[in-house]
């Protein structure tokens, strides 16, 4: 969507909080003004808008005003450290045409730990960290953080620069985040720090209930499937050996054990005779769904493309086409009918497969079409 020139009938936004562009867009706002009635009827907002609209600039300078206004703080709560960037960058705009707004990105302890030879991920970690502080071995985490605590209060901070920050004073950078965010008016963290039992003891370091929050969830279409992944358990035969893996460098005898316990099952699994006809149709599946991995990557990309250019016709259409590509084949290759061989299994592989070139064909060969009519260079950009 092309930006435009302030015009009387698309207003900039009014408030505290200035708008962190030079120029509105169409249609921002009025999403600006929906927010903020949200916000002051103490509802909730769901926005589905195309890739680059500015939902993440809509979305922080509302919360931030009314967060500004009422003592409450603001969680941006995201899943990719690539949006962390995203929102820090909004907010410096922001600060660079208005006022200071104290604000901490924050990411998982184990990503912003110091210490040598940590474990790099897991329970592995939480035992090793949970020790160091309990035994007050851990220098970093001892050290008084005042003075950084205060410094990163005054700029905002990438969160790698605020780590950066912490090992220069020789202080534990989660630690310098935590005790700053409970000074903050906005902090940029995952999704578990609020719908996991992490919630439990974060608030409490923030000093904040619920009702002082105001949340903002970037990308939300990907939260169930977070909540559904933290909440479900299994175990396999991999998961064993990792765990083992990570146990090595604490404790060799706990390493040796899980090692036995993942044999084992392994054995156990092998005794118990999975199904042969399963097992053989499994890998030549596998292996035909393959083929149409790099097209359906190539729709994803092609797709945003377009949604960024506001054109949701053609995928709308590529959807809904290759579902009836991807049923026509199945009942092609499932049966063998028209002369094709009755492939089972395997066939559904293949007939996925197919469906997904097909989406993205449809797309690449619309944003051709659409490039060639409308003389829009896109395809020219560097």
């Amino acid at each position: 969507m092309e930006g435009v020139e302030l015009r009387p009938d698309v207003r900039p936004p009014s408030g505290s909080v200035p708008w962190p562009f030079d120029r509105v867009r169409d249609g921002q706002s009025d999403f600006l003004q929906d927010a903020r009635k949200t916000l002051a009827a103490g509802k909730h907002l769901l926005a589905h808008a195309p890739t680059g609209i500015g939902k993440t600039a809509v979305a922080l300078v509302a919360a931030l005003d009314y967060a500004l206004n009422t003592d409450k703080l603001v969680l941006f709560l995201t899943s990719r450290q690539s949006h962390h960037r995203i929102a820090i960058e909004t907010v410096r705009r922001i600060e660079a045409k208005g006022p200071r707004i104290p604000t901490i990105d924050l990411i998982a302890k184990h990503s912003m730990c110091l210490q040598e030879g940590a474990p790099s991920h897991g329970r592995a970690f939480q035992e090793f960290c949970d020790f160091k502080v309990k035994s007050r071995t851990c220098g970093f985490f001892t050290r008084d953080n005042s003075a950084v605590v205060a410094a990163v209060l005054q700029r905002t901070l990438h969160v790698q620069e605020l780590v950066r920050a912490s090992g220069a004073c020789g202080v534990c950078p989660h630690r310098v985040a935590m005790d700053a965010a409970a000074k903050s008016r906005l902090v940029v963290c995952d999704y578990n720090y609020v719908f996991s039992e992490i919630r439990e003891r974060f608030l409490p370091r923030l000093g904040r209930s619920l009702e002082d929050l105001i949340l903002i969830v970037d990308e939300a279409h990907n939260l169930p499937d977070r909540i559904r992944a933290h909440l479900v358990g299994d175990l396999a035969v991999g998961d064993l050996l990792k765990a083992a893996k990570e146990a090595r460098s604490i404790d060799g005898e706990v390493a040796h054990e899980l090692v036995g316990v993942a044999k084992s099952m392994e054995r156990f699994l092998t005794a118990i005779h999975v199904d042969a006809n399963v097992l053989s149709e499994t890998i030549p599946y596998t292996k035909a769904l393959a083929v149409g991995l790099f097209p359906l990557l190539l729709y994803f990309a092609v797709r945003r493309c377009l949604q960024a250019m506001n054109m949701v016709r053609p995928v709308a259409f590529a959807l809904v086409t290759a579902n009836i590509i991807n049923a026509v084949f199945n009942w092609i290759l499932i049966y063998g009918k028209w002369g094709a061989p009755a492939m089972g299994t395997v066939g559904s592989g293949w007939s996925t497969a197919i469906a997904r070139v097909y989406m993205a064909g449809v797309l690449i060969g619309y944003l051709f079409w659409y490039d060639r009519k409308h003389r829009t260079e896109l395809l020219k950009t560097p």
